[in-house]
């Protein structure tokens, strides 16, 4: 059996099931059976596979063209759009996959401070500065996975220690700001006070959250305006598109050529298309209110399964 994705592998799944087709939040296997998809796709589908709105401006673009040799009015429609909607958003870069977006903003963090030290929490793709001190590091140098380090979420003695520890050679904090069942209260902030402090960038990895807990993300929702945000997956409900942005005097590198930074599908018109229409949707009045009702009610079956099957002491939500 061919997979493309770790996590949609034998690897996560009592039994590998082959899909043919998705509608709303079902899906439908090549033997004709519905399951509902739980996982959105890991994460991209926030409006519903299949959606009519979307499958609309993803045609009407595509009666225009898909790729092209310079800049389209596309791409500044939604540059423009994502400046007014996530937080600290004074320049933004088009990318692809998720991995895309946290490659460039840490790259961004240490041209901008001159420093080599990453500290990480949460997965930020495959690249061999993350992984490097994750399972799966055979293949990558000791020389790069030593300037990662990873610390506690929601503990921040553990992170001023790494600052105790490696002084100033600090160039950015990547982490996802919500994990498990998110942040204390004041986390967030105590993160922004050391890293502005010791002059490292403060990176949120809104792959995961972004537009999902708010259409600006956690930044948004909590009210921490990060140095950079790397957002992707639900902006493109399905199609492949992400993005790092952030303060423009650190986005300048990019424009200046001190920092390389480029792709040739970051502006590729479909998945362009797709945003649009899928951000259109989401600004809907009603609408986050809708999906915060959906996840508690998620959240409470989940609960009584867990009690009526007597599972407390080995699954938790």
């Amino acid at each position: 059996m061919f997979y493309q994705t770790y996590s949609k592998s034998q690897n996560y799944f009592t039994k590998l099931i082959i899909l043919e087709s998705g509608k709303g939040s079902k899906v439908t296997d090549t033997e004709g059976e519905v399951f509902t998809d739980y996982t959105a796709a890991l994460g991209p589908i926030i409006i519903g596979h299949n959606d009519e709105r979307v499958n609309e401006a993803i045609i009407k673009q595509l009666h225009k063209g898909i790729s092209f040799s310079t800049p389209t009015m596309a791409e500044q429609f939604l540059c423009n759009k994502l400046r007014n909607i996530i937080p600290g958003c004074e320049s933004v870069k088009l990318l692809k996959n998720g991995r895309d977006a946290t490659d460039a903003a840490v790259r961004l963090a240490r041209a901008f401070t001159g420093r080599d030290y990453i500290l990480k929490g949460g997965y930020h793709g495959f690249s061999d500065w993350t992984i490097g001190i994750e399972p799966g590091a055979k293949g990558i140098p000791f020389a790069v996975s030593k300037l990662t380090k990873k610390f506690i979420y929601n503990d921040m003695n553990d992170l001023v220690n790494w600052f105790d520890n490696l002084k100033d050679r600090v160039a950015c904090i990547i982490f996802e700001p919500i994990m498990e069942n998110g942040p204390y209260p004041g986390y967030l902030q105590a993160i922004q006070e050391l890293c502005h402090k010791n002059g490292a960038i403060l990176i949120f990895d809104e792959i995961v959250s972004g537009a999902r807990f708010a259409l600006g993300g956690a930044a948004e929702y909590y009210g921490v305006t990060p140095d950079l945000t790397c957002i992707g997956k639900a902006y493109g409900n399905g199609m492949p598109i992400s993005a790092v942005c952030g303060q423009r005097d650190i986005m300048r590198l990019i424009d200046t050529g001190e920092a390389f930074i480029s792709t040739t599908f970051g502006g590729e018109c479909l998945s362009i298309a797709a945003a649009l229409a899928t951000i259109k949707i989401l600004e809907q009045p009603g609408t986050y209110e809708h999906i915060w009702d959906m996840g508690q009610m998620m959240l409470d079956g989940l609960k009584n399964a867990i009690d009526s099957h007597g599972l407390n002491s080995c699954i938790s939500t």
